[in-house]
């Protein structure tokens, strides 16, 4: 088994792997260290981005579909939403805790709260009518939610 977080949190490759920092990827796109990109194949550094979907011939075969509608999916967040922290009472921002991880073969990050705001009325009508387009679709893989997820779908298309 390959050790997934041992190879992105390699000091070696990266310069801070325990610290969330974007502005390695704006001059690498590897998020890595000047100059890795002369010492390391770029084909290795390529694989780098494809870890998550296995190796070989064991790899899921659907990869670029999950990659695209991933991307997709998180320029369709930043399109609509202003992210930013909670503030505590004394007016402090709360940051989430990025070590708060689930525990096991993947780890993925703990729910936290955080602040979405949407960007304008006209970004919230966009979203409403793609929404109820999309509706359709959407009952279709409902049969088997519980009553719970069930009756929360009904109250938001209820609001629209």
């Amino acid at each position: 088994m390959f050790n997934q977080w041992a190879a992105f949190h390699n000091p070696d490759l990266f310069e801070s792997p325990e610290t969330f920092d974007p502005e390695p990827f704006i001059r690498s796109p590897y998020g890595t260290k000047p100059g890795v990109e002369e010492r390391v194949s770029v084909d290795a550094l390529k694989r780098i981005e494809t870890i998550p979907f296995g190796f070989r011939r064991r790899r899921c075969v659907v990869m670029p579909m999950g990659v695209e509608s991933a991307a997709l999916a998180a320029a369709n967040l930043f399109w609509a939403y202003e992210f930013g922290n909670l503030i505590n009472d004394d007016g402090d921002s709360i940051e989430p805790n990025l070590d708060a991880l689930t525990k096991g073969l993947t780890n993925d990050p703990l729910p936290f709260k955080c602040k979405l705001k949407i960007r304008s009325n006209r970004h919230a009508e966009i979203i409403k009518q793609n929404y109820t387009h999309a509706t359709p679709v959407f009952e279709q893989f409902e049969r088997e939610l519980s009553k719970e997820d069930r009756d929360y779908a009904e109250r938001v298309r209820a609001r629209l």
